[in-house]
């Protein structure tokens, strides 16, 4: 259960997570309309709130996650942000863990988080000892330069499952 008892799992009667919208759908007439509503679209102020003012945004008041994933966070909060994150990541991690029976090739970080951040990528392969990832610190360190290949492996032991890989990605195609 998180804050009540509608979050995580599934109850007899109650729903479990779920997308946080989901209710607007069904309900926008009865919300008050946000001011970015136009004729054709209908956005609620709760909507816009959850898809435009939560997240990092909220906690730190920032969106640029280089000022969230510092060794030495400027607030608590961003430091709170951070954690939040790398929890999330680890979650998801170890069920997909689970639901490949462990037999999972590679962890790959990728986009622009993933690319740039070597303490989300630390912090993650930190938490995840247990599954068998473990970096080798100076190729992490190193990360992805323009002219590095477009997958590195920053695992510990290369050539070993699951490795540990970064991947430069475009994200504007």
């Amino acid at each position: 259960m998180g804050l009540t008892p509608l979050a995580g799992l599934p109850g007899a009667t109650r729903s479990g997570d779920i997308d946080p919208t989901l209710v607007f759908h069904y309900t926008s007439e009865a919300c008050k309309l946000s001011s970015s509503s136009t004729k054709d679209m209908r956005l609620t102020q709760a909507e816009e709130i959850l898809n435009k003012k939560a997240g990092w945004k909220a906690l730190t008041g920032t969106t640029d996650f280089s000022k969230i994933a510092t060794e030495r966070p400027e607030s608590d909060m961003h430091k709170l942000a951070f954690d939040i994150f790398v929890d999330r990541i680890i979650g998801f991690v170890g069920n997909y863990f689970v639901k490949l029976d462990g037999e999972v090739d590679a962890i790959v970080f990728a986009g622009g988080i993933g690319e740039k951040s070597e303490l989300l990528r630390r912090a993650v392969a930190e938490k995840c000892r247990c599954l068998g990832l473990s970096l080798n610190q100076q190729a992490n360190s190193k990360g992805v330069a323009d002219d590095s290949p477009i997958v590195i492996d920053i695992s510990e032991n290369p050539g070993q499952a699951p490795a540990v890989l970064v991947c430069q990605t475009n994200e504007e195609v």
